[in-house]
Parts: structure tokens; sequence; C-alpha cells
């Protein structure tokens, strides 16, 4: 919902006579000749991108002054129903025995919000879970949308994973977005 303001030059008895006044960009009118007029004006927009946002007056077929307006549209949260694994992961994520910073599995999880966007800046409720208590488990928000999910054990084997995001797990089978 974005609410515009525009200023109107109408004679007061012109606007009991008229629904739509004449639009008059005169710098030399009063204060006292103005009027004040709210239009609400709803949309959607599904994919993040900046754009130009046209408004006309159709009963006048000319624009509304100031349009076309730049409106800029940013991805929303992660969504756990739009990330999945990057494409090029293959199952299983192998990793090297330890606890040390360079030993473990890791991954780089790109997110999407609920349209498909790809998330631009952190601040998601990500997660990444272990079955085995045994498995340390780190998440780093990387601050542009990607999250460095870590798992650590002191033992060989094969470990059930989960990733969440907003208490929700992804799908793990590798994902497309473009």
């Amino acid at each position: 919902l974005t609410t515009l303001t525009l200023h109107r030059s109408a004679q007061p008895s012109r606007l009991n006579h008229h629904p739509h006044p004449q639009y008059s960009p005169s710098p030399a009118l009063s204060p006292m000749s103005l009027i004040t007029l709210t239009v609400k004006v709803y949309y959607s927009v599904g994919v993040a991108g900046t754009y130009a946002l046209h408004i006309g007056l159709h009963q006048q077929q000319r624009p509304l002054p100031g349009s076309p307006f730049r409106l800029h549209v940013s991805p929303g949260a992660a969504s756990a129903s739009s990330t999945g694994l990057p494409s090029q992961q293959l199952l299983p994520i192998f990793g090297v025995v330890g606890e040390a910073e360079h030993q473990g599995c890791h991954l780089v999880l790109p997110t999407y919000d609920r349209m498909r966007n790809r998330c631009v800046s952190g601040g998601g409720n990500v997660r990444c879970t272990c079955i085995d208590d045994s498995v340390q488990t780190s998440t780093i928000d990387n601050g542009d949308g990607t999250y460095e999910l870590t798992w650590r054990a002191e033992h060989s084997g094969y470990f059930e994973a989960v990733i969440f995001i907003a208490n929700e797990p992804i799908d793990v089978r590798p994902h497309r977005w473009a």
C-alpha cells in the first residue's frame, strides 16, 4: 500500500458540483485555494527489482504529476518452502573428521523469499541440526542472503542433518532458481 498526497487547486463551490477538479500547478496559488487529496494505490510485485510506477488520471487521460514514480522492491524474508540445496550440491556432503575450523562438512546455502527472489541480506532465522547429538553444528550469517552451515564430528559416519528456516525444514533436493 502506498499513500500519495496530491495538492489540487479548486474553488470549494466547484468541488460540490464537479467530482473531478482540474489540476492546475500554479505557483501563485495561495494556501487557501489548495485542497489535499490522498490517493491509496494498491499494487503487488512478485519479482524484486527497480520499477517505474506509472499512475494516470483516468478522467483527464494524462499522467499524475510526478509520474512515473521510482519503486524499489527488495526480496522478502528467507523462506523454507523456496530454499533448497544449491543445484551443484552433491549428496551426501563429505567432510574431514575433526572439530578444527577447516574440518567437518561445510555448505554455503543461498536463501530465497517466498516468491523465489534470491535474498540479498542476512537476518534470516536459519539453523542447521543433526539427529546425532555428538555432531557439533554451526550457522554463520554472511549478511548477503547466504549462510555457512557446518557439521563437525569426532568420528566418521553418515549423519542425518536437517536445515531449518523459521523453524520449518527446507527441501533437501537441489533446486535451480533463476
